[in-house]
């Protein structure tokens, strides 16, 4: 049994030991932007604030440690945004010995592509917010009601709604990868095109703001990158026909 044990560690060993230091690695970068997140807190709301602009509504802080609660949110949240890519660098860099390098490369430019689309769709959800809750700020005051929103809730609802209209632009790149491995095919795609569709409504009435007008909006982009990659993935196939062919020529 010993014998057994001593033969884990030693084809293991390195492994873990690999591991351990880039998890440790994670959990460091992790605090710091998490200390760094709580402290610069204020400027961050301010930040937002100033950039939502609401007219006729007042951002109010509704308890004395109301403020603090807020920033551990805020830190926790810029701490797994900034940790997320630098986690995913690791897990590269963690298989790239395992990998042949045209592997490793195709594995390592998802990368910057996850979080261009990821930032994409927390844009668009940032901007789609603001017309939403400008609208809807707009109809209460047309109906007599004074707008004095909770910080916390306020701030909230715009991270998550953003972050997941952020996860949900990952899709392209996620049935990408699953056409390269042949998990799916093209036309499984183009015949469960309204299923797709289908799911990307419900997932977005999700999300605030609930009326119906902000829910196309939403919809449209993600339903666009449904098509161009199905489109890609024609294009890129006929693209490797077409050099197949030239080689046997």
């Amino acid at each position: 049994m010993a014998g057994k044990i001593d033969k884990i560690i030693k084809d293991y060993g390195p492994y873990l030991n690999d591991i351990w230091r880039r998890v440790y690695h994670i959990a460091i970068f992790f605090i710091v932007i998490f200390i760094t997140g709580f402290f610069g807190a204020g400027h961050v709301i301010k930040l937002f604030i100033n950039a939502f602009n609401l007219k006729d509504v007042v951002i109010a802080v509704t308890s004395p440690l109301q403020f603090l609660d807020v920033s551990v949110d805020i830190a926790l949240f810029l701490a797994i945004f900034a940790t997320t890519p630098f986690a995913l660098y690791q897990f590269y860099a963690f298989l790239k010995p395992a990998v042949s390098h045209r592997e490793f490369k195709a594995l390592f430019w998802t990368l910057p592509l996850s979080f261009f689309l990821f930032a994409l769709g927390f844009a668009y959800g940032f901007f789609t917010l603001y017309w939403g809750l400008q609208m809807l700020a707009s109809l209460n005051v047309s109906f007599g009601l004074q707008n004095i929103w909770d910080i916390g809730l306020f701030l909230s609802q715009l991270a998550i709604t953003a972050a997941l209209l952020g996860v949900l632009f990952q899709f392209p790149l996620i049935m990408s990868i699953f056409l390269k491995f042949n998990i799916v095919t093209r036309q499984f795609l183009v015949q469960k095109r309204r299923v797709a569709y289908a799911f990307i409504v419900v997932i977005v009435s999700l999300l605030p703001p609930t009326d119906g007008v902000s829910l196309i909006i939403m919809s449209v982009p993600l339903v666009a990158l449904y098509e161009l990659t199905i489109l890609y993935d024609r294009l890129t196939n006929r693209h490797r026909v077409f050099l197949v062919e030239e080689e046997k020529k």
